[in-house]
């Protein structure tokens, strides 16, 4: 059963992920071909909210513990069909929702190595930082926070690619 959030289009296929951690494949090249992957990924938990994106090439997995008290990155390591752990973005963001995920070299470098969320602390969007390990508010001097308790989610929210200038 697929789990709440995007397919992502990687490598002429679109990659969905269940809540077991298996990936399946939808390919279109040499006629239509449904597979799933014969390994899961053990770290997965299906009870927490997950997401697929593409970032410089490459298929990534988000994962969320319980109330974000963990954010876990993976990478598919494409020779070997297994979820590799990352530690950083680099100089990349990613706009994280269950309807839309993008990664975009951040314009800014107080944008680099942070995930952006379709939540807000008061009126600010919350964005978690792999430099600090915690969360942090746009536009506040507030001190991070370790989780994601009394942010309010906005459902069916879309992240757009805005092209920087």
């Amino acid at each position: 059963m697929p789990c709440i959030n995007n397919p992502v289009f990687y490598n002429g296929a679109f990659y969905c992920l269940d809540y077991n951690g298996m990936l399946g494949v939808f390919s279109m090249k040499g006629g239509f071909c449904w597979t799933v992957l014969s390994k899961s990924l053990k770290q997965f938990s299906g009870f927490y909210p997950s997401y697929l994106v593409e970032c410089d090439e490459k298929l990534l997995l988000l994962s969320l513990g319980q109330s974000g008290k963990s954010v876990d990155i993976y990478r598919l390591d494409d020779s070997e069909m297994v979820w590799v752990k990352l530690e950083s973005l680099g100089k990349h963001a990613l706009f994280i929702s269950y309807t839309s995920s993008v990664s975009v070299v951040a314009p800014r470098s107080c944008m680099e190595n942070n995930i952006y969320f379709p939540k807000l602390q008061g009126e600010k969007i919350v964005y978690y930082s792999l430099d600090t390990c915690g969360y942090h508010y746009v536009g506040s001097n507030q001190h991070s926070a370790q989780d994601l308790h009394n942010t309010k989610e906005r459902s069916n929210c879309s992240w757009i690619e805005p092209r920087w200038s």
